[in-house]
């Protein structure tokens, strides 16, 4: 938010969400910036916002570490000190609070005052050094400055949020900046691949975590040097058990198309026709609309890398279910009815919905609805089609220089002439209605 003029004086401002304002019992945060300049008060502004974010997500992050919790309210004190010296008062009367705490335990549990190595073995003793450490700032919650570094970063929604996932997590285990280290990180990942956690999941969060470190070091919270996601010991990918992607048979693939029909689910069924003679991914076919059906192609713009991108001849088998779903419209998706995730995405709870369809026939964590496009592509590599055309219908980056270049016209023929030796013996004219 921009800066609020209140009076003589500018004002930082943060509307806060219904959750956000259960946890801190607050509607909205505000602060002075102690300027009347605009320019001054927009530098002011950023620094602000990015307390309120700290604020926040300490809030909402229910920290498992019970200090944490209890002292949150302290912690946010010593941050939004003005001067100096008022972080000086809050340091003292933290540390006289802390002082009567520790009495009261001692004389609780009946120790003499002046028994200073028994009192410094109690366990409230040692809470309470752990309290004033974490107020002020010499142990540092792992999210404290997760909202902030992932604001950033520029990555989809959804990726930020894995992120923000992977790391809440590991906090659950190590809270603060100071517990993060190389043995500690590895006992994290011990205990994940006993629970049978993939090695490709864990690798990916400790990449994420690797980079939000490098953030904790560069802003001086994380020691320099420090390297402690770096090294870890992951098993050998070839021991581990194949968990790649495989094809469907083109049985299978039929098998799939006619439970989905006998479900029945029109609009699975009718994705997985899509799948079948496209290979498109699920989200592309998804995401396609009646515009990018055009003279016997189908364009998919809505790709994850940029061989993805591409337009490909509509198969004979599937035209009349385009020409079906289109209908007399000239605009809309070519898959109607299919609501958005969070992330603007149409395709994961007909996704979802494919996973069901597709254990209850039997396939496990290597069949997915990405293993129609293995079908494709093996059914173009068992028709003779050449690598480069068939990289072309499935969009796939081309290896090397001795692919055959063709022009615009050129390819659109060749992958016309390739679709059109592919079909599914099984497949009964009925099964693409």
């Amino acid at each position: 938010m921009k800066p609020v003029m209140k009076g003589r004086r500018y004002y930082a401002e943060k509307r806060l969400t219904p959750k956000q304002s259960t946890a801190l019992g607050k509607s909205k945060l505000s602060r002075s910036l102690g300027t009347d300049s605009w320019s001054e008060a927009v530098r002011r502004n950023c620094i602000v916002q990015d307390d309120f974010r700290r604020e926040i997500d300490a809030a909402m992050s229910n920290a498992p570490d019970e200090v944490a919790r209890n002292y949150r309210v302290w912690r946010q004190s010593y941050l939004n000190a003005k001067t100096e010296d008022e972080r000086e008062s809050t340091r003292e009367q933290l540390a006289n609070e802390l002082e009567n705490r520790t009495i009261n335990a001692a004389r609780f549990h009946g120790i003499d005052l002046d028994d200073h190595d028994t009192i410094d073995c109690l366990p409230e003793t040692g809470e309470n050094i752990r309290a004033f450490q974490y107020v002020t700032g010499k142990r540092v919650l792992l999210t404290e400055y997760l909202e902030p570094y992932l604001s950033y970063q520029q990555v989809k929604p959804k990726t930020a949020d894995q992120r923000r996932a992977s790391i809440r997590k590991l906090a659950e285990q190590l809270p603060y900046v100071q517990d993060v280290t190389g043995a500690a990180v590895q006992n994290v990942v011990d205990e994940r691949l006993k629970s049978g956690a993939a090695i490709a999941t864990i690798r990916k969060d400790l990449s994420g975590a690797r980079s939000y470190w490098r953030y904790l070091v560069a802003k001086e919270i994380a020691p320099e040097d420090s390297k402690p996601f770096d090294g870890r010991y992951l098993p050998n990918r070839s021991k581990q058990l194949d968990t790649r992607r495989r094809a469907y048979t083109s049985a299978e693939a039929v098998g799939l198309l006619r439970a989905a029909a006998k479900k029945p689910d029109p609009a699975l069924a009718d994705l997985i026709r899509l799948g079948m003679f496209s290979g498109a991914r699920r989200e592309e076919l998804c995401a396609m609309k009646v515009a990018d059906i055009a003279d016997g192609y189908m364009t998919i713009r809505d790709a994850k890398t940029r061989a993805g991108l591409r337009t490909i001849p509509v198969h004979t088998r599937l035209q009349p279910v385009v020409e079906r779903l289109i209908g007399d419209r000239t605009d809309g998706y070519l898959l109607e009815g299919l609501t958005e995730n969070k992330y603007g995405k149409r395709g994961d709870a007909i996704g979802k919905r494919f996973g069901k369809l597709k254990t209850r026939q039997g396939f496990g964590s290597q069949h997915v609805f990405h293993s129609l496009r293995h079908t494709l592509v093996s059914l173009l590599e068992e028709a003779g089609v050449t690598q480069n055309i068939a990289a072309s219908i499935a969009g796939h980056s081309k290896q090397g220089f001795t692919f055959r270049e063709y022009s615009k016209a050129d390819l659109r023929v060749h992958m016309a002439e390739a679709m059109a030796r592919i079909d599914y013996p099984d497949l009964a004219d009925g099964d693409m209605a």
